[in-house]
């Protein structure tokens, strides 16, 4: 049954498949959200208090792995483009551990930014001068300093930026956000429900704290059951215990850890009463949420399908069903922002139908031409034969042939042998494609030594001028030969023509039978001259 769906369909269908069991997660979670309360809630506030921690601990790391990749990038140079100054902005955006994010050129000026569009001059110097110091790839940690955008306490990290991949010309940096561990009290609070606080492990005393917590600031809590659990504990983990603020909390603290000690710890605390009510409303609100998202794919997917893969494939396909029927002048175009594979696909099917175009072409035309004199061959000639009688019919217009024999050919053969026979019959018939040129003329190979030539709208006087003139060709190459009287190749011809008053069908049997008796004639009448043909069984006149 999936068979007869299209690719817009079937993307759809991935979503749903990809979407239905996280919706049926969700619901489940919902039903047991109650009974697991306590347990995720504890879970939650050390998670999230070892995630603070950490995110301190490892944000030069992520630094690091920010810059590498950013530097890679073509955007990034020290020129300021806008290029640069969208790509750092969006990507700061997304990093909120980072404050800013910049290039700075050689002269010490910022000239890319995350949140500037003027230029100024960059804070650490001696940083700068580290940097242009260093080799490609090299990474830098500065001095602790003010920015002056924030005008908070920052580190940065930096990168030489190369215009070649070797030549340094300026600096990429990242600003660490330290002031985020000061706001951290109220930035993790909820609306005022959560108790949050900085403490320094080696004196007890509260460095920083959310709400009514901040009267506590730079007070020892020693003695306190929070300081004792935390002691306990090792400053990593959770307990049950009464909080700062004298309401009974789950707690979940973790250590901030830098340059390898532990002197602060993240303490997060969440009354057990709201809990119970707060699993509740997440996990509609997840519901919710996953609804949306769930929604929000479908529609894109259904969207995302269409433009990105069912209408550049469906174009391909119709492309290809033209190709394959035979029409190899079609063409598809794929629009540059449709996927790489797609545009590679259409651009190769474009390429097979050239091709194909060009292999038709020199296949008809080695079917339709002689191999050794390079002109029309037997098969051509009997088409063309037949298209010219059926014009001259239906427009009653004259129509000649002339049929061109090699005198004593087989002497000639047996005397120079047979390679010097070929380039003989070579010279020959390009003689007698000069001599019938015009537009519409088909000259031909018609056998062994035996030459034709199609003459439409001419009639016996056209003919016999050009086979005077073939006579004459001929005679000029001056070919060797001494089977004949004069001591060269020549060739007789036989002609015939038809009148534009004549009644009657007329067909390439009668045209190649009256030529070939006409042939016969000037042969029998001592060769090197032309015969004309009066009609099926009429007598010949010789024509020198």
């Amino acid at each position: 049954m999936l068979s007869v769906f299209g690719i817009r369909s079937r993307l759809v269908v991935l979503v749903i498949g990809a979407v239905l069991p996280l919706l049926a997660l969700l619901v489940i979670g919902a039903i047991d959200d109650r009974r697991i309360a306590i347990e995720r809630a504890t879970d939650d506030v050390r998670a999230e208090a070892r995630i603070v921690a950490e995110r301190q601990s490892h944000i030069f790391d992520d630094a690091v792995v920010l810059l590498s990749t950013l530097s890679s990038l073509a955007e990034i140079d020290a020129s300021g483009s806008a290029g640069c100054r969208r790509l750092v902005a969006r990507v700061a955006d997304r990093n909120r551990q980072f404050m800013t994010i910049g290039v700075v050129d050689q002269a010490g000026d910022v000239v890319c930014h995350s949140r500037l569009d003027a230029r100024v001059r960059f804070t650490d110097l001696d940083l700068l001068r580290h940097v242009l110091a260093a080799r490609p790839g090299d990474r830098m940690i500065g001095r602790l300093v003010l920015g002056k955008v924030t005008g908070r306490p920052t580190i940065a990290v930096a990168t030489p930026t190369t215009t070649d991949g070797a030549t340094v010309d300026g600096m990429l940096f990242a600003s660490i956000n330290l002031s985020a561990m000061s706001d951290l009290a109220d930035a993790a609070d909820r609306d005022g429900e959560r108790s949050v606080a900085v403490v320094d492990a080696r004196d007890g005393k509260v460095v920083a704290g959310s709400g009514t917590l901040r009267q506590l600031v730079n007070t020892s809590i020693e003695g306190h059951p929070l300081l004792m659990a935390l002691v306990e504990a090792r400053y990593e983990g959770s307990a049950e215990v009464r909080g700062l603020n004298g309401a009974d909390e789950i707690v979940g603290f973790a250590p901030v850890r830098i340059g390898g000690l532990s002197r602060l710890v993240i303490v997060i605390g969440e009354p057990r009463d709201a809990m119970l009510k707060d699993a509740a409303a997440i996990a509609a609100s997840r519901l919710v949420i996953a609804i949306f998202v769930a929604a929000a794919a479908l529609l894109a997917a259904w969207l995302l399908g269409y433009w990105a893969l069912a209408r550049p494939i469906r174009l391909l396909t119709s492309t290809a069903e033209q190709i394959g029927a035979g029409d190899l002048t079609a063409r598809t175009e794929i629009g540059m922002m449709q996927p790489a594979e797609i545009r590679v696909l259409g651009a190769t099917l474009n390429t097979t139908a050239e091709r194909l175009s060009a292999a038709k072409l020199r296949l008809q035309s080695l079917a339709d031409e002689d191999g050794l004199t390079g002109l029309a061959n037997r098969r051509r000639f009997d088409a063309e034969m037949k298209a010219a009688c059926a014009q001259a019919e239906r427009d009653g217009a004259a129509l000649s042939i002339l049929l061109i024999d090699v005198d004593h050919f087989k002497a000639f053969n047996d005397n120079f042998g047979h390679l010097a026979g070929d380039d003989a019959l070579r010279r020959i018939g390009a003689a007698i494609r000069a001599c019938a040129n015009r537009p519409g003329d088909v000259a031909a190979r018609y056998g062994g030594e035996e030459f034709a030539v199609i003459l439409p709208n001419t009639g016996e006087d056209g003919a016999a001028s050009v086979a005077a003139r073939i006579l004459s060709s001929v005679r000029d190459l001056r070919i060797a030969h001494g089977g004949t009287p004069g001591g060269a190749a020549t060739v007789s011809v036989g002609s015939v023509s038809s009148s534009p008053k004549r009644r009657g069908a007329l067909t390439p049997e009668m045209f190649v039978r009256t030529a070939d008796q006409a042939l016969y004639a000037a042969k029998s009448a001592g060769r090197n001259q032309h015969a004309v043909g009066q009609g099926p069984g009429l007598a010949m006149a010789p024509r020198a």
